[in-house]
């Protein structure tokens, strides 16, 4: 088995890192952390793909799959439209086990439960601090 990249340093394949969001209004922010990190892990690839590029450009819906489907670390932000989510539900969905982490946030319930760090899943019930915590605010 293939050790993930967060839990050992392997320079000879490339870390890959993929930024799913609404729009392009991340891109200066995620290019300048691109640049900063790529000096210190050379081997990090990092992409970004804006969901409102998909209807004008069908091949940038086919790329953002390809991304998905490689990606070490997926980062999906500002999912709500049900076209934007039917797009890359799938493809987000059979990557979650086999990616070193999925980070969904401010998007659809649907999207949120593909979360995955480590342990740590939103696709299941919470245990111990955290679902004190859930239970304290109310959430779920």
């Amino acid at each position: 088995m293939k050790p993930k990249h967060t839990t050992a340093a392997d320079s000879a394949s490339p870390l890959r890192v993929v930024l799913v969001t609404l729009d392009n209004h991340v891109s200066g922010a995620w290019t300048r952390a691109a640049n900063a990190l790529s000096k210190q892990v050379p081997a990090l690839s990092v992409s970004s793909h804006a969901a409102t590029d998909w209807d004008r450009n069908p091949t940038s819906l086919e790329t953002t799959r390809s991304a998905i489907a490689e990606g070490d670390i997926i980062i999906v932000t500002m999912l709500f439209m049900e076209p934007h989510i039917e797009a890359v539900r799938e493809a987000l969905s059979d990557r979650s086990d086999h990616c070193d982490a999925m980070i969904c946030c401010m998007s659809a319930p649907e999207i949120m439960r593909l979360t995955r760090m480590g342990r740590f899943r939103m696709d299941t019930e919470a245990t111990g601090a955290m679902a004190l915590a859930e239970a304290d605010a109310g959430w779920r």
